[in-house]
């Protein structure tokens, strides 16, 4: 496990992010090679502590979306459409539209039981909390850099003490 989680910090190093959002979750300490920590303290500018309920306690950012669209994202993965062949208007992108690409088609197929209709219903109502007016209102706190990959550090520790004990 302190592996993968080292592998975390090289895969930020490596894409040059320079914003950087975690969970909320506790933070621990992990061991990274001094080389990567100083690189990602160099470059990362900034770390937010997200929740996945869109609410963090002590927030000092507020970010609203200011279109309806923002809403695209969330809604197909609550509830993601399926085709079973391409559509006679196919996107002019350079890159293929993933939605329409039938091994992403299958792979949704293969998914859409992982949430119980309960679990389905409970994410729905949490994220139609975080609207107003019509537009989805989220809060993040700003942290440092250091605790931020500690936050990261902390992946997992749940089921890391289910499987010890």
């Amino acid at each position: 496990m302190a592996r993968m989680r080292r592998e975390v910090l090289d895969a930020i190093n490596d894409r040059g992010i320079t914003r950087l959002a975690v969970p909320d979750r506790a933070p621990r300490e992990v061991v990274h090679r001094p080389k990567e920590v100083d690189a990602a303290l160099d470059r990362i500018a900034s770390a937010f502590v997200y929740s996945p309920s869109g609410r963090v306690a002590d927030p000092d950012l507020v970010i609203s979306g200011n279109d309806k669209r923002t809403e695209y994202n969330p809604n197909s993965a609550l509830r993601p459409r399926y085709t079973d062949s391409r559509p006679a208007s196919v996107s002019t992108a350079a890159k293929p539209v993933k939605e329409l690409d039938s091994s992403y088609q299958d792979w949704l197929r293969k998914r859409e039981h992982d949430l119980t209709a309960d679990e389905r219903a409970f994410v729905e109502r949490r994220r139609q909390e975080l609207r107003q007016d019509g537009l989805a209102t989220e809060t993040y706190r700003r942290v440092g850099v250091r605790e931020a990959l500690m936050r990261l550090a902390s992946a997992g520790l749940d089921r890391d003490t289910a499987a010890a004990g």
